[in-house]
């Protein structure tokens, strides 16, 4: 392959370029017409991954030794470099937090949706036959029970 730079002939497989120091990766991918494959770069990748409670408690954990490293460093005669341990241990801590909390978030509203979906809609079901007739009275069996006392008294009379 030859570098698309200084013309300078190098192997198939050389990242650089020999003799002016191109990046040649991406040389055989651009002749061949595809898009250049992403590099992993799994820190990162990590660092926005989908919220989960697993990813959340990671993060929470990392976030705590991060923490217990700095307050580890400050107690140091050189406690600079332990404050500024003190930002990356306190943005895991959120993260962490923060990816439990949505995460959460997302189940109930997802809770909420499934039973706003298997309620009825707005309209009333159809009134069936008793619920045409008007209610019955609240004293109305007692009523009844007075009225057979009564009776029942009487025929003994």
């Amino acid at each position: 392959m030859y570098c698309p730079k200084c013309a300078e002939p190098n192997s198939d497989d050389a990242k650089y370029c020999r003799a002016c120091g191109t990046y040649l990766s991406l040389v055989p991918q651009a002749i061949a017409g595809r898009l250049p494959e992403a590099d992993s770069n799994e820190l990162k990748d990590w660092l926005k991954s989908p919220p989960s409670i697993a990813n959340g408690i990671t993060k929470i954990f990392v976030g705590l030794a991060f923490l217990i490293i700095a307050l580890a460093w400050i107690t140091t005669e050189e406690p600079g470099w332990g404050y500024l341990t003190l930002i990356p241990a306190f943005a895991l801590l959120g993260q962490g937090v923060a990816h439990i909390v949505s995460v959460k978030y997302e189940q109930r509203q997802t809770n909420a949706a499934a039973i706003s979906e298997s309620a009825p809609g707005k309209e009333l079901p159809p009134k069936s036959f008793s619920e045409t007739l008007p209610p019955p009275s609240v004293a109305e069996h007692t009523t009844r029970e007075l009225e057979t006392a009564s009776e029942h008294s009487q025929k003994k009379a």
